[in-house]
């Protein structure tokens, strides 16, 4: 790719919503120091990684992360409902968090997080099939224990 003018390199920073705090450094390689104009921080970006679409500020781009973790509460419930597991508090208010549940087959406690809950159906199936090894605490099929390995 060809280099690219200080003074394109500045327009297209600001296009993704950055205002440069010193010169061009040359290469779009290069870390470049920017004022973030949606939250104001001070960064140091590479304009390649912005046109990669990859680039942020650390706080906007943990913000965002952390807006994709969550689900609506309902749908959460609805989810573990469907898994055999019954809330026993509230909705941890992210996908990752542990749960505090009842297991609806055995009857255990456990706390997965609700991004985890493929698999926990999945063992609540396997257990409704008797297809079970070995369950969490070293027993064996046919006998009580927790559906969660």
């Amino acid at each position: 790719m060809a280099r690219i003018t200080p003074l394109s390199a500045r327009m297209e920073l600001a296009g993704f919503g950055y205002a440069p705090l010193e010169e061009y450094p040359g290469i779009t390689t290069a870390k470049w120091k920017a004022r973030h104009l949606e939250c104001g921080n001070e960064v140091s970006i590479r304009l390649h990684v912005l046109r990669q679409g990859r680039g942020c500020c650390m706080p906007c781009g943990a913000k965002k992360h952390g807006s994709t973790r969550s689900l609506d509460p309902g749908k959460a419930f609805e989810a573990m409902l469907s898994a055999n597991l019954e809330p026993l508090e509230p909705y941890p208010g992210s996908v990752g968090k542990a749960w505090k549940s009842r297991c609806l087959v055995c009857g255990d406690i456990v706390a997965p997080g609700t991004r985890t809950l493929r698999l926990a159906r999945e063992a609540v199936e396997r257990v409704a099939r008797g297809n079970v090894q070995r369950l969490a605490g070293g027993t064996k099929k046919g006998q009580s224990g927790s559906c969660f390995p």
